[in-house]
């Protein structure tokens, strides 16, 4: 049977390498969105990441000592990795172009898959014919 874990709103929950924790995106009623770990056993917030972009691809590293995810700068993205202990965030990757849409760590955390590309629009205006009246 499900249990609600938190009061708080919540998406793109997952759970740390050792299942004790749950890295998600919460919010509080009208408040903004943020990046918090919640206990998995009673949904306890144990730590917010206000620093963290709530726009990015967000996984737990494969120990589960970090949080990784794809920040976007200058108009390229690339994966950063944000320490449990603190400190400042590591980059990654160092991609030139494209944007990472999404990516995965293999179990072991030896392999890094990841799928990229770029959003392209056109904008279109449909007019409405003039009506042909036939006979």
């Amino acid at each position: 049977m499900p249990v609600r874990l938190s009061p708080d709103q919540a998406r793109y929950p997952f759970f740390s390498p050792d299942g004790k924790q749950i890295v998600c995106q919460i919010r509080e009623a009208g408040a903004r969105w943020r990046v918090a770990i919640l206990s998995a056993s009673d949904g306890g917030i144990q730590r917010q990441f206000p620093q963290l972009p709530i726009t990015s691809v967000l996984r737990w590293s494969p120990d589960g000592s970090a949080l990784d995810y794809v920040d976007v700068q200058n108009g390229v993205s690339n994966l950063w990795r944000q320490s449990l202990s603190g400190g400042p965030a590591q980059q990654l990757t160092h991609l030139g172009e494209d944007n990472i849409i999404y990516f995965a760590w293999s179990r072991d955390g030896t392999k890094l898959a990841y799928v990229r590309g770029r959003a392209e629009s056109d904008v279109v205006l449909f007019q409405r014919a003039a009506r042909h009246t036939w006979r």
